[in-house]
């Protein structure tokens, strides 16, 4: 397995560059750009930002799958993968409580979603798959 994973000290986004990455210890909240109120402790580390069809591009890799769970900051991971949503599947954790501190709101996801034709299907049982926290699939929206 260990030829399979790799490590890499980035975050993904919808530009290349960097952003302050703010975290406390090992807490899974952590938030690029803004603290996350629930982590007062929380320090700033500056981390380097990379978007997923640059780095599809520079190490020529073809995922079958990504699943992203990034608090909040989906949208713009998503804003960086045009290619790559083009052959790939993505299983990503919605926070669309968090969407604002990052600048983002429904009505730009849906937007990607519609320009890339994709559907997202719920799979934590939300009713709102857009409206609640919880796990979907982007898949391809069925033709008409």
């Amino acid at each position: 397995m260990q030829d399979r994973v790799e490590v890499v000290a980035a975050a993904v986004g919808d530009e290349n560059g960097q952003v302050d990455l703010y975290v406390d210890s090992a807490n899974g909240m952590a938030r690029a750009g803004t603290p996350n109120p629930l982590l007062p402790g929380a320090v700033a580390i500056r981390t380097p930002v990379v978007t997923l069809d640059a780095f599809r591009a520079e190490r020529s890799a073809s995922p079958a799958w990504i699943v992203m769970d990034i608090e909040g900051w989906e949208i713009a991971a998503l804003r960086g993968a045009r290619t790559l949503l083009a052959d790939t599947r993505i299983a990503v954790e919605l926070h669309p409580s968090a969407w604002a501190w990052s600048g983002h709101n429904r009505a730009d996801l849906e937007q990607l979603l519609d320009e890339w034709r994709l559907t997202p299907l719920p799979l934590a049982g939300q009713h709102d798959v857009l409206g609640q926290h919880g796990q979907a699939v982007l898949e391809p929206a069925a033709s008409v």
